[in-house]
């Protein structure tokens, strides 16, 4: 590969083309480095358990999402000028995105872990506030006004979630 002054000397490539594309890319690493990032910290978040730190990650996550979508969109606009970033700076780029990859699988999982813990979570407390409304005892009047115990209460526990 040519030095940069090397480079820069040659009348066969002009320098513009090839800093608007290494810009191009070099603005595209940034972003998915910070992305990466982020879901770095997510993930280990999640696999220590650490809530707080989970939900505090969560506006940065979509700051970092909307800047790499940004990106991408730009790179795609520019793809026949990308063709003429330094090769380093594509290698870079196509190491990074193989990490990016990774990550993002371990985050999966983490988060499907997160998930199957809280539906636990939530079925535990229905099945325990159930058990406690039927313990209590209740007293009804059958068809003829006479007392009746009523020892098998149909308990709803129906849970209606809107986001």
């Amino acid at each position: 590969m040519q030095n940069s002054a090397e480079h820069h000397n040659t009348a066969q490539a002009p320098a513009e083309p090839n800093r608007n594309a290494d810009a191009i890319i070099g603005d595209m690493i940034n972003s998915i480095s910070r992305l990466h990032d982020v879901y770095h910290a997510e993930t280990d978040a999640l696999e220590s358990a650490d809530t707080k730190r989970f939900i505090e990650l969560q506006q940065d996550k979509l700051v970092a999402a909307k800047d790499y979508q940004s990106q991408a969109q730009y790179v795609l606009l520019h793809k026949k000028d990308v063709v003429n970033a330094a090769q380093p700076l594509k290698e870079k780029l196509e190491a990074l995105q193989g990490e990016f990859a990774e990550i993002s699988k371990r985050n999966n999982v983490a988060l499907e872990r997160m998930r199957r813990t809280t539906d636990r979570l939530s079925n535990s407390i229905r099945t325990a506030a159930k058990k406690a409304a039927q313990k209590k005892v209740a007293v009804n009047y059958g068809a003829r006004g006479t007392m009746q115990s009523d020892d098998r209460k149909i308990i709803s526990t129906g849970i209606i979630e809107t986001a």
